[in-house]
């Protein structure tokens, strides 16, 4: 088995993930925003004249409450994970936690 190179670990930044996570939310409070106005055929009273929202908003709301919450899960998972980078003096080193440990 490969040892890991000496040198600087890198972990995965909290802040990075709480950023991906938090666009997940976003994605899916959108997306539901999307389809429920589509359903309801709600009126948006812009500057300009009013406007529904088109059957391209609601695939694209049915889209983002797809992917949202994958996204959210991939994320937690992503900093849950013991993946960590290890900056050597001439590689990178990815360090793994195995399935038996």
């Amino acid at each position: 088995m490969p040892q890991p190179v000496a040198g600087e670990i890198i972990e995965r930044s909290f802040f990075k993930t709480l950023g991906s996570f938090l666009f997940a939310v976003i994605m899916l409070c959108a997306g539901i925003l999307l389809v429920v106005a589509w359903l309801s055929d709600h009126v948006f009273q812009d500057a300009g004249e009013p406007s529904k929202v088109s059957l391209w908003g609601f695939l694209l709301g049915i889209g983002l409450i797809v992917f949202g919450p994958i996204l959210g899960v991939f994320a937690v998972c992503r900093w849950l994970a013991y993946e960590r980078v290890i900056l050597g003096r001439d590689r990178l080193s990815r360090l793994a936690r195995s399935a038996s440990k």
